[in-house]
């Protein structure tokens, strides 16, 4: 990633025309040092972009036309004041300032608008705005003459300040934090499986978000879990076992969210809430949320669930939104998984890597369509990682380590150690590709985020995160797959310069940290999550 550094000439040119406007703020901005959280770097249209505690302000490709985007389905009549909530580089205000006099920004961080001074010339557009910043007054504007625009990417790393000035646009109370001054979020996993996991990567990204969070260790009672879904029992006995067990992990959960005066509960798919236990908490003043990473084909348990949470985020599409609608549920929307970069990065230790070195490589369980797929490609150096797979045939012998379950922190060593790491998702509705899946599974944000090249099956909302070909290779069939496969084991130079823009869009766009600024700027304004809002994708 290349890092632009500011230009003084262009800086002093942009705080010459803005002090004939708004001299204190000039003033202010000489004198603010070098901000520590921003970096400014190119898109591949080679102009400048701005990120912000990692989080990309504007498009990797043509922040240009994203700008223009910006106000494309709006009317914002001549006479009316308009509100733009957040700056970047200003890319969005170009076209709003073509047909508008006035336009009043908010930034609330002084250090953006110094960046976008010192990359960008802004000078003849400055004339036409109205820069506030965080301590200063909002126009005395009734609100039947004010439009309020929110810039999205600045929501992701300012969200309170949004919600708050939707709160104040709509005539609303300001949503603001528990009287501690702080959210306490509680965060249920399920007590194993895979979105354990991410469970944990959520927590850990609220804490780095300045939430106070409480962790259920509900995941110390797999072990037992485990061992009674094992037993030599009757499947009743077995439901009844597992009935008193949910019973105890509600109550336990409860009596955490009462002692430590929890405001907002999010529970991981397969968390053991029961209607009950979740219409306890509510009753209690407590927000519940549900993050169902799971195929609503396959594991239709949130049926019963999704209409006693006060909010439904899923990985799914349309389809999954025409459902909760069935079911009632009113605030919903599409939220779909990450990466952590502090557990999935580069390792370039080749003491640690040379166990899992091959050309390819599979980690996850043996689902049907894997299984089928996988058997075509035993002529190649392949290894297979994960559990659920049949060691006593010709595909079981490419396994490794007995098929045993890999825990979270050795991933990254087999992603890092592949030429190719292969992604088919997973299915039990084919023995093939399948091509009504509909959504995006943990490992695709996560392989590219140790900056390794990976082959993945391709899916529909994938081309919504990532340019396909450009930071993402896909395949479209069997045969499609072996030819990508000698394709890229022929060219290094190629696979690495993938991976390595799949990195930089997960760094900038795809983190746990992302995830739980879109989710927290929906539960704390809670009047900006509506039904259909999967429609526009919060990633």
């Amino acid at each position: 990633m290349t890092v632009l550094v500011p230009d003084p000439s262009l800086l002093e040119q942009n705080l010459t025309v803005l002090a004939l406007k708004q001299s204190d703020l000039a003033n202010k901005i000489r004198e603010l040092p070098e901000s520590q959280h921003l970096v400014v770097t190119q898109a591949k249209n080679h102009l400048p972009i701005l990120i912000k505690n990692g989080l990309s302000l504007h498009s990797q490709y043509d922040p240009s036309r994203e700008g223009r985007d910006f106000d494309k389905n709006s009317t914002v009549p001549p006479d009316c004041c308009l509100i733009v909530y957040g700056l970047g580089l200003a890319y969005h205000l170009d076209n709003l300032a073509s047909r508008l006099r006035d336009i009043t920004v908010y930034e609330p961080d002084p250090n953006v608008i110094r960046a976008a001074l010192a990359h960008r010339d802004l000078t003849g557009l400055i004339p036409k705005l109205t820069i506030l910043s965080r301590g200063d007054a909002l126009p005395a504007v009734p609100p039947e003459q004010r439009r309020l625009m929110i810039h999205q990417p600045t929501r992701r790393v300012e969200s309170r300040m949004a919600a708050e000035l939707e709160a104040w646009d709509a005539g609303r109370d300001i949503p603001r934090p528990s009287s501690d001054s702080q959210q306490r979020i509680l965060v249920v996993p399920p007590v194993t499986g895979g979105s354990l996991p991410i469970a944990f990567h959520a927590a850990k990204a609220l804490r780095q978000l300045g939430y106070h969070v409480v962790q259920a260790d509900l995941h110390t009672l797999g072990p037992l879990y485990d061992r009674f879904r094992k037993a030599d029992l009757s499947r009743e006995r077995k439901h009844r076992v597992g009935r008193r067990m949910v019973e105890f992990c509600g109550e336990y959960v409860f009596a955490l969210a009462e002692s430590e005066k929890i405001d907002t509960l999010l529970a991981l798919a397969q968390a053991p809430l029961d209607p009950a236990g979740l219409n306890r908490l509510r009753a209690a003043g407590v927000k519940t949320a549900f993050w169902f990473v799971e195929d609503y084909r396959f594991l239709d348990y949130f049926r019963d669930l999704a209409p006693h949470y006060d909010y439904f985020f899923h990985i799914q599409g349309r389809a999954m939104e025409e459902e909760l609608d069935k079911l009632g549920v009113e605030k919903h929307a599409y939220l779909p998984p990450a990466a952590d970069p502090d557990t999935f990065k580069p390792i370039r230790n080749e003491e640690d890597l040379a166990p899992y070195r091959c050309d390819l490589s599979f980690m996850g369980a043996g689902y049907p369509n894997r299984r089928s797929v996988f058997a075509d490609l035993l002529d190649y150096d392949f290894s297979i990682w994960g559990d659920g797979w049949p060691l006593d045939t010709p595909l079981g012998r490419h396994v490794r380590d007995q098929g045993r379950r890999i825990p979270t922190e050795e991933t990254p060593l087999i992603f890092n150690a592949a030429k190719i790491n292969l992604n088919l998702h997973s299915s039990v509705f084919t023995r093939d590709l399948d091509p009504d899946g509909g959504f995006i599974n943990p490992r695709t944000f996560e392989v590219a985020a140790c900056g390794a090249f990976q082959l993945v099956d391709r899916r529909h909302p994938l081309s919504r995160h990532f340019e396909i070909d450009c930071e993402m290779a896909v395949f479209d069939s069997r045969k499609d797959l072996r030819e990508k496969i000698d394709y890229y084991l022929a060219r290094p130079a190629e696979r690495d310069e993938i991976a390595s823009q799949a990195r930089t869009r997960v760094l900038a766009e795809h983190t746990y940290q992302h995830r739980m600024t879109d989710m927290m700027a929906h539960i704390v304004g809670a009047a900006s999550i509506a039904p259909h809002s999967s429609q526009q994708s919060l990633a």
